[in-house]
């Protein structure tokens, strides 16, 4: 079992396969909301290995839980059917600094629910 580091992207609906997932391989597959619905999509798209930059196919996304069910389902089932576990990592493939933090000393603390899905 391996931890799979996954892209996804999102083009906005602007093709049927709005989705693209790609595996640490360069293996890539194209997906919708519902790709197990009758007139939805979910398929192999082939090998991306080859490509540098792949904003052409929308903005990075950034959790699988941003995605809607049927979508999570499909990049589960995908991404785990050899038993392996999976993230979905950031477009860049490197780790982003983390924010200083700012002192809140004389200021009330407000509530946050920021980072509490998935």
């Amino acid at each position: 079992m391996a931890m799979l580091k996954l892209k996804i992207y999102d083009n906005g609906g602007k093709t049927i396969d709005r989705y693209t997932m790609i595996m640490p391989d360069g293996e890539a597959w194209g997906f919708n909301e519902n790709p197990y619905h009758p007139q939805g999509f979910g398929q192999y798209a082939g090998s991306l290995a080859g490509l540098h930059t792949f904003s052409h196919l929308g903005k990075p996304v950034k959790s699988v839980m941003d995605l809607p069910e049927q979508a999570r389902r499909f990049v589960d089932e995908i991404a785990t059917a050899d038993g392996d576990t999976y993230v979905v990592g950031s477009a860049s493939g490197r780790a982003k600094k983390p924010a200083k933090r700012k002192s809140t000393r004389g200021r009330s603390q407000g509530t946050s629910i920021r980072g509490m899905r998935g």
